[in-house]
């Protein structure tokens, strides 16, 4: 079915809480809002591809099919108070903004989207600093939505979050999360498995050297496997992307600018026929630059700067 295109309201981020109060920082701090929701939605064909979660200083947003109708849906998370909002998208392209929804997540760090909850349809799953649990809710009613299922980690500290449709390549019919903590030096990302039952099962682990942050994931290859993609700071900064079919790094690119920051995606490149896995890098100069991942699953650079701030 053709994605129709979305049409974004002037308040992309709907002005009151559920409680009746403004949320803080709101649109109008973040001017980029608009665009990274445009982009979340565009993208959203739901083809097995996990949803990219995009993160500021005092948001999440992301995208999903919530109400399973085959149409991609907006998804926006305030950190401080783990308030969720989804803007339901209807057969016309027009958002409808559901009330705000608590997921008893407050000063969240980590939110990921897959179908945790059922097989038809995407639900999200959320932890905090000190909680020591992962919530997984079920967001396909506008007007309700049941108790969130907890899910207990692996080890204490969980801070990251990322979903896979297809960890060791062709997705089946279940989803999966990686979930990932820091120890000195490196950082654990545990694996769980889900029935669409919002019951995850422990299933594998990668150890991975450093301190992972920008969690997020691409599919590869012929037969769609699902990487996890990173980003590992220092004075200049490395992307890294793990496979747990191999359990290791599969993909690296170093001396980024430190800060950079990258979206992942399938494009028609000039010259080719077929769309690549592609990662784009930018940072707060504006730099930007793109990669595409060839059949040596090497990242080998077409473009370069293309705007400044």
């Amino acid at each position: 079915m053709k994605t129709p295109i979305p049409k974004l309201p002037e308040t992309v981020w709907p002005a009151t809480s559920s409680a009746g109060s403004r949320f803080p920082n709101g649109c109008s701090a973040i001017p980029w809002l608009s665009l990274l929701l445009a982009v979340v939605l565009a993208s959203g064909s739901f083809s097995g591809r996990a949803a990219f979660v995009y993160e500021t200083p005092v948001q999440f947003i992301t995208s999903g099919d919530f109400d399973g109708d085959g149409r991609p849906d907006a998804l926006v998370l305030d950190k401080r108070t783990g308030n969720v909002r989804v803007g339901y998208q209807n057969s016309s392209g027009a958002l409808v903004w559901a009330a705000a929804r608590a997921t008893g997540a407050d000063g969240t760090i980590a939110l990921a989207v897959g179908r945790f909850a059922e097989t038809n349809r995407d639900a999200i799953a959320v932890t905090a600093a000190d909680l020591n649990q992962i919530r997984v809710l079920n967001l396909s009613s506008p007007s309700n939505s049941p108790a969130p299922a907890i899910v207990r980690p692996a080890h204490v500290g969980t801070s990251l979050l990322v979903g896979l449709d297809a960890p060791y390549g062709v997705a089946g019919n279940r989803s999966w999360l990686s979930a990932g903590d820091h120890d000195p030096g490196i950082t654990f990302l545990d694996l769980f498995a889900f029935l669409g039952d919002s019951l995850g099962t422990y299933q594998d682990q990668i150890v991975a050297e450093g301190i992972l942050s920008s969690l997020n994931s691409l599919t590869i290859g012929t037969n769609h496997t699902t990487l996890v993609t990173s980003m590992i700071r220092g004075s200049n900064d490395t992307f890294a992307a793990y496979s747990y079919a191999s359990r290791s790094n599969v993909l690296f690119r170093a001396n980024l600018a430190a800060g950079t920051e990258y979206t992942t995606g399938h494009f028609l490149w000039s010259g080719e026929t077929n769309p690549l896995p592609v990662v784009l890098f930018y940072a707060s100069s504006g730099m930007f630059w793109g990669f595409f991942i060839g059949r040596d699953r090497g990242l080998t650079r077409r473009g370069g700067r293309i705007c400044r701030s």
